[in-house]
């Protein structure tokens, strides 16, 4: 917020006729913020350089020139802030006397402001300028001059650089404007035959993989039916089995109840969700000239068996090939 209370330019002007003498600073500012402010408090000493170039603080700290040592200004406004520095008028004097000059500096007081801003920042701290006293003192008229000059100059400047920023805005929301419809355009679902193929060849793809449907099932040896089992074993050694044989004939038959009931999910899940498309794709293929045998071999050969996984996996990859087969 600081940075938007921009200086323009400075004046001082001695005024030691009074009880105790004192030099008038003012400060030129133009409130580029789009808040009004107003003064809060004035903390710190300004200082001058001795001969030695050393710091010279003043034990005073400076007022702003107000009855109520108040100031404000509205937004997009300049305005004076006049400060009051009181110094000893030996200091001033002596300056005078030698036809000099003398500069005072106000970096190091801080200028505090309120202002009604949002999310708890209402408050800012402006740091002042040096001040040059002259003797003899300058034409006021040719130092308000160049004020004006200064104040076109910011003007023209601010205006510059507001035009310059509307314009990197328009810029961006276009190009943004450009990306949402190129992305629209990228991610939009390909409607043709040739994408509905590969699309449903990636859905069956995505059910197996939903339904851990891993490739060494395919390979495994059948397990033997409970059925076989039973045959396998007499009726003199069944009833000499102990407790434990009993156990492990009864997790084999539940091993077997919980393979039987996967295949079946898997095989009922596949008719609800791809039979019906498949066989309407098969035929819009066929319509189109895209027939292919060993893709009805493999949609039409079901076993009830543990062939599944293998079928239902070759009817995707024939499909990734029909696809690849499809002109673009």
């Amino acid at each position: 917020m600081s940075k938007r209370l921009i200086l323009c330019g400075t004046t001082a002007k001695r005024n030691p006729d009074t009880v105790e003498p004192y030099v008038e600073v003012v400060f030129r500012i133009v409130n580029a913020s789009m808040f009004y402010i107003m003064s809060k408090s004035v903390e710190g000493n300004a200082y001058y350089r001795g001969y030695n170039h050393e710091k010279c603080y003043l034990s005073r700290t400076p007022v702003i020139a107000d009855d109520l040592n108040f100031f404000s200004l509205d937004r997009a406004s300049l305005g004076d802030l006049k400060v009051r520095q009181f110094v000893p008028l030996a200091i001033t004097d002596n300056i005078a006397a030698r036809g000099g000059r003398l500069k005072v500096y106000f970096d190091e007081v801080r200028f505090n402001f309120r202002f009604p801003g949002t999310a708890g920042r209402t408050e800012f701290t402006w740091f002042g300028d040096e001040a040059e006293l002259v003797f003899p003192e300058s034409d006021p008229t040719e130092e308000i001059g160049k004020l004006k000059k200064e104040l076109l100059n910011w003007h023209a400047k601010y205006s510059s650089e507001k035009t310059d920023d509307l314009n990197a805005r328009a810029r961006a929301e276009n190009l943004a404007v450009e990306l949402k419809a190129r992305i629209s355009e990228l991610t939009r679902p390909d409607t043709s035959l040739r994408g509905r193929v590969f699309t449903f060849a990636n859905d069956v793809l995505a059910f197996l993989k939903e339904r851990n449907c891993e490739p060494e099932w395919e390979t495994a040896p059948p397990r033997p039916l409970l059925s076989d089992q039973v045959v396998a074993v007499d009726l003199p050694a069944l009833q000499s089995l102990s407790v434990a044989n009993h156990d492990a004939l009864a997790q084999a038959g539940s091993d077997l109840s919980a393979s039987q009931k996967t295949m079946e999910g898997i095989h009922y899940g596949y008719e609800r969700r791809f039979k019906n498309r498949l066989s309407d794709l098969l035929l819009e293929l066929k319509e189109h000239g895209f027939d292919d045998f060993e893709l009805e071999r493999n949609a039409n050969a079901f076993p009830l068996g543990r062939y599944y996984c293998s079928n239902i996996r070759k009817i995707a990859e024939r499909l990734t090939v029909v696809w690849s087969r499809m002109p673009v």
